[in-house]
């Protein structure tokens, strides 16, 4: 299972809606043999280009899938919870949890270790 960046013949998207209203997204990048780069990293990095130090982050969703589109379990890395926490310990996630199903946690109340996929 997928977390923010997918396996081969799979795909991670985060999507995350700002202050000011813009919808930015990130995609998550696996290249072989290099380095990993995550969906919600990547949303995030497109919002500080357009908004800067300004930025405030309303709400995160994070969604992958499978070579025929259909929803995969995907949970947030400790290295995007931790971007997540620069922006506040409130700002709410969406992700389909491998045994919650849909869920909606705030970044303060993740716990890498916990959110994991078993």
């Amino acid at each position: 299972s997928p977390g923010c960046v997918a396996p081969s013949r799979t795909a991670a998207g985060a999507a995350l809606r700002t202050a000011q209203g813009r919808l930015l997204v990130g995609c998550g990048i696996r290249v072989k043999g290099g380095p990993e780069s995550c969906a919600i990293r990547n949303a995030i990095a497109a919002a500080l280009v357009e908004e800067g130090s300004e930025l405030v982050i309303e709400a995160v969703v994070l969604v992958a899938v499978d070579a025929h589109g259909d929803g995969l379990p995907a949970v947030p890395c400790e290295d995007c919870i931790r971007w997540l926490l620069a922006f506040g310990s409130e700002v709410p996630v969406s992700y389909l949890h491998p045994r919650d199903g849909w869920s909606e946690r705030h970044a303060g109340a993740m716990d890498a270790g916990h959110e994991a996929l078993a």
